[in-house]
């Protein structure tokens, strides 16, 4: 159990008197990510003599090895889950090959001792016991896979590949080791995009520029084209869609937010700070929003309330496990505060007494 849902815990259990606001406190700035990796999902290659990774932290290198950064071949995508059990009982093993690491310690480098075969597909795993230089581990296992084919005049090519981790983003990058090696790419893969906090009904009207989602990622993840997509609980059926506009991208501090716009006009919203202002309104629940990359390939899902169905239309999954609570009028569901994405909504979501549109912080009300 992480400490935040400790905190909780004991919260109720000790709690007593009027309702009080608990905050609880960031570890952002401690927790280091991937923020990229080339080969790259989709990517459009000759060849992979070279593996980079780059995290948004410096990396210990003595944690960087077969056993926490693999290149697997003949890859079989499922869930994290299922591949963190069968890295950690060694069924699945990475190729042979060398390790260095940059000297910014921002990127690792894996060069495999034998040239990749065509005709193969190929993954790559960076574990949870990769620590940055202080100590910390990643907040999830990464997952990204490419394939590497021949052409039919006997050369090679690479067609799109399928990847399944937290979600993923492209955008262009600097600071990828040996550019020679990714010419032939013009953007790298980002992980970590999550549906971060949902307001779907306010406290009056839904229709007033009031109900916001707010996604959380790497900063400058380009997502144009993504799209928010509604899901009645009760059968799976999409109620309403949102594309993100060209140019969009998460915002510097790690946050884009999608605003209702205004019943009177279109151009403007009450939530602070909004990305992109559009109409939508989602039911009440229960029921299930979905965030899909440019491509229709899910990025990630949540469902709330007593949905009846797990599958929406479009044959996706519109719950990570267990729906998270159905949030009463004026109150959101929000992630809790930088914790693992444990890939179950009834784990990560609670109850936002104070939706916070642009910002991390969780507030809680003590029950009486």
């Amino acid at each position: 159990m992480s400490i935040y849902l400790q905190l909780i815990f004991l919260l109720l259990l000790s709690s007593c008197g009027a309702p009080a606001v608990v905050s609880l406190p960031s570890l952002s700035a401690s927790l280091p990510a991937v923020m990229s990796v080339a080969p790259e999902n989709s990517s459009e290659v000759e060849s992979a003599a070279e593996i980079n990774v780059c995290f948004s932290k410096a990396i210990d290198e003595t944690t960087v090895n077969k056993f926490t950064f693999l290149v697997v071949e003949d890859f079989n995508s499922s869930s994290l889950k299922s591949l963190q059990k069968e890295v950690d009982n060694g069924k699945i093993l990475g190729l042979d090959g060398s390790y260095s690491i940059s000297e910014d310690a921002l990127c690792a480098m894996f060069v495999p001792d034998a040239e990749l075969s065509s005709g193969k597909r190929y993954g790559i795993i960076l574990t949870k016991d990769v620590q940055s230089a202080d100590g910390f581990s990643l907040s999830k296992m990464y997952v990204s896979s490419f394939d590497l084919l021949k052409s039919e005049d006997g050369g090679e090519a690479v067609i799109n590949s399928s990847i399944e981790s937290a979600g993923t983003a492209s955008v262009e990058q600097n600071n990828v080791i040996n550019q020679q090696d990714v010419a032939e790419q013009s953007s790298i893969t980002l992980a970590g995009l999550v549906l971060n906090e949902i307001y779907y009904d306010a406290q009056d009207s839904d229709t007033n520029g009031e109900l916001f989602v707010e996604l959380k990622g790497a900063p400058g993840a380009t997502i144009s084209g993504y799209k928010i997509i509604f899901v009645n609980g009760d059968d799976g059926k999409i109620t309403d869609s949102i594309t993100l506009p060209s140019g969009a991208s998460v915002q510097g501090d790690g946050f884009y937010v999608i605003a209702d716009a205004a019943s009177q006009n279109a151009n403007q919203t009450n939530v602070a700070e909004a990305d992109f202002i559009t109409n939508f309104d989602p039911q009440n629940g229960p029921d299930a929003v979905q965030l899909l990359d440019s491509k229709g390939g899910l990025v990630d899902a949540v469902c709330y309330g007593e949905v009846k169905v797990k599958i929406a239309e479009n044959g996706l999954a519109m719950c990570e496990n267990s729906p998270a609570l159905d949030a009463p009028a004026g109150k959101s569901i929000s992630r809790l505060e930088n914790t693992d994405d444990t890939d179950d909504n009834s784990a990560d979501f609670i109850i936002n007494s104070e939706p916070s549109p642009k910002s991390a912080e969780v507030k809680i009300e003590e029950p009486i």
